[in-house]
């Protein structure tokens, strides 16, 4: 656990962290299991803090001890504060107990990335749980220590990646009258490895990584969400363990994940994932919630925000790291059975610079 606490208080850019991960780490992502000890070491209470008292004698002090100091001693004390302030707010970014799915410090700091999608099509809506779309470039390659440890919503990572991928594809998820809408990418260009993806049916949308064994989906990360009337999305649902998702007749079931761990460690688990599961676990919010801990659990709101945030990380270092390094970025969209194969561009569809395949 002490690892755990020293990782989610000192999130590295570099390679080994978990929001960073290097192309050659890509099968070693962590998974929920992972998650949930990180969201628990990263969750600190606030301490209480006794009221100032500030009598008039004291202020008149400070101001004379203001208007007294050099310039050069005047500034210093300025940027301390600062500098003191900063601390505060990334101490802030790093507790998950300040995590709110109604509004926190990540999304005034992500706000500060945002940029107008060319389209249109989001909006200008600045609420916390509406589409918007993020520059890549200043999210991870910022001047701005806050940037660097705020994280986004999954709303707003799934507006970015539909806006580098072409306009049919972008206009096909928003269009209610697609009943099926999957966006996925296979990370290393395998059916069999690690796939990252952004599944909408109705209303509904889930998003995370898993691996493709033919029978089954082992889930890594999985995060289910609704989408309201009025375009506000909201979470439902995030596991806090691996899972596994049986495929009947090559159709995966959405609906139902099960844990991944036999009841027995000599156990097999067969074709059917008969009585080898230990459990199900009903993807529905109606169902009765799958208690892990205390205060985590699959329904549990700051949890469920946190685990969002982590896939929306992920989806988007996925893209901007092919864009960084020049390489190719493909991926396949699906709307109602018909699937298409595409090169995501590092320009926004629409801005004019975006060419077509």
């Amino acid at each position: 656990m002490s690892s755990t606490l020293a990782i989610a208080r000192d999130i590295s850019p570099h390679k080994g962290s978990l929001w960073d991960p290097d192309d050659d780490e890509w099968a070693e992502v962590d998974d929920a299991n992972k998650l949930v000890e990180t969201f628990k070491a990263s969750y600190r209470s606030p301490a209480a803090r006794s009221p100032v008292k500030t009598s008039a004698l004291s202020y008149f002090q400070d101001t004379i001890k203001s208007v007294l100091l050099s310039p050069t001693k005047k500034a210093a004390e300025e940027k301390l504060r600062h500098d003191e302030r900063v601390q505060d707010q990334v101490d802030e970014l790093r507790n998950t107990y300040y995590c709110d799915p109604n509004g926190d410090l990540h999304d005034e700091v992500m706000e500060s990335v945002f940029v107008r999608d060319p389209l249109g099509h989001f909006g200008g809506m600045r609420a916390p749980r509406t589409m918007h779309v993020i520059d890549l470039d200043a999210y991870f390659l910022p001047d701005d220590p806050l940037v660097h440890e705020a994280r986004p919503r999954l709303c707003d990572a799934v507006a970015t990646i539909l806006s580098h991928t072409s306009k049919e594809c972008l206009e096909a998820f928003l269009d209610p009258s697609i009943e099926h809408f999957t966006y996925r990418r296979e990370v290393d260009r395998s059916k069999g490895g690690l796939m990252l993806i952004v599944r909408r049916e109705g209303n509904e949308v889930v998003c995370g990584a898993y691996v493709n064994f033919g029978f089954m989906l082992q889930w890594k990360l999985y995060v289910k969400s609704k989408i309201s009337i009025t375009g506000q999305w909201h979470e439902v649902y995030a596991t806090t363990k691996p899972g596994l998702m049986r495929i009947d007749n090559g159709t995966p079931e959405w609906g139902v994940i099960r844990s991944d761990a036999p009841e027995n460690k000599g156990e097999e688990i067969d074709g059917q994932l008969g009585n080898a599961l230990s459990r199900k676990l009903e993807l529905s919010p109606k169902k009765k919630k799958v208690v892990v801990s205390e205060d985590v659990s699959e329904t549990n709101p700051k949890f469920m925000l946190y685990q969002s945030r982590t896939v929306a990380r992920l989806l988007l270092w996925d893209i901007w790291y092919l864009f960084d390094k020049m390489y190719d970025c493909r991926a396949t969209w699906e709307a109602d059975g018909e699937e298409v194969e595409m090169r995501l561009k590092r320009e926004l569809v629409g801005s004019g610079d975006d060419d077509e395949d």
